[in-house]
């Protein structure tokens, strides 16, 4: 998901039944993916006249829009690979970050709303086919539009599930949507629906991004969270699939196994409650679990 590099796939020969076994396949879940997503991204969206004609598209084009791309660069220039990425590899989307964490400092794609607003928008300009244009916003610890860029502040999961206010969490979300959509963002990796049964877990308890440690709480909370973004235009991606909070380990920091840690039957009933038609996408956490 980070990688600033993209290639294209060579094309299969048809003359081996292998091949063209293998085509087939490949064919058959880019069009099942495409058929899962494209629509409800492409509704209301301007684009070029072959949008609507997407079940035609060759294999690689397909591949390609499955595709989200981090990059760096806070304005576009034409040596930057993602523009090549985007105009003629036409991938997905793009994630971007307020922090470069491999050169451990800011100014990574977000610098201010100004600079990102022109960001987004150039992104767009070199699209054929409408991006993704993600963001972690969860609110409060993890937030890549940061108050002291100039964004608006925000708020952590857990003080609201603390509240139990659905009234309030419908404020936090429709600020949160509302400055994704102001700043030309259509994807947010969040809510979290991690339930918080170790409140010492360092990747979820420590920075407070779960709402509960209760099932029910979460599932009414994060609903309410996805249902306020789909109403602005901003898709959601629930994180993290098979259940983050019961890590005792920060699995961005390296390998983590939850598998003795994980309690399989309540962390999944706040994923499997939101899943569909509430959200279109999951996001896996960095971790195992032996089945």
């Amino acid at each position: 998901m980070y990688n600033h590099h993209v290639s294209t796939l060579p094309a299969c020969s048809d003359h081996n039944p292998a091949d063209a076994s293998r085509r087939n396949f490949l064919k058959g879940s880019a069009q099942l993916g495409a058929a899962l997503l494209l629509p409800g991204l492409l509704t209301g969206c301007n684009s070029d006249d072959d949008q609507d004609d997407w079940w035609n598209w060759p294999l690689e084009r397909k591949i390609s829009q499955m595709l989200l791309v981090g990059f760096r660069g806070t304005v576009l220039t034409d040596d930057n690979p993602i523009v090549r990425d985007i105009r003629d590899y036409q991938i997905g989307g793009v994630i971007l970050f307020d922090r470069d964490v491999a050169l451990k400092q800011d100014g990574r794609n977000i610098t201010s709303p100004t600079q990102l607003q022109a960001l987004t928008a150039s992104l767009k300009n070199l699209a054929r086919t409408p991006l993704f244009i993600a963001v972690d916003q969860e609110g409060g610890n993890v937030a890549r539009l940061k108050e002291r860029y100039g964004f608006p502040p925000t708020v952590t999961a857990q003080s609201l599930g603390t509240a139990d206010d659905l009234a309030l969490t419908a404020q936090a979300a429709d600020r949160i949507a509302n400055t994704l959509v102001e700043n030309g963002l259509n994807l947010n990796f969040a809510p979290v629906v991690d339930l918080n049964v170790n409140p010492d877990s360092p990747a979820i308890g420590k920075y407070q991004r779960s709402f509960s440690a209760d099932p029910a709480i979460v599932t009414r909370h994060a609903g309410e969270f996805v249902n306020r973004q789909r109403q602005r235009g901003v898709m959601s991606a629930l994180k993290h699939f098979p259940g983050h909070g019961s890590a005792t380990a920060d699995s961005h920091q390296g390998f983590v196994d939850v598998t003795e840690t994980l309690s399989r039957r309540r962390e999944s009933l706040s994923l499997s409650s939101m899943t569909p038609p509430k959200t279109r996408e999951t996001q896996p956490a960095h971790s195992s679990i032996e089945s």
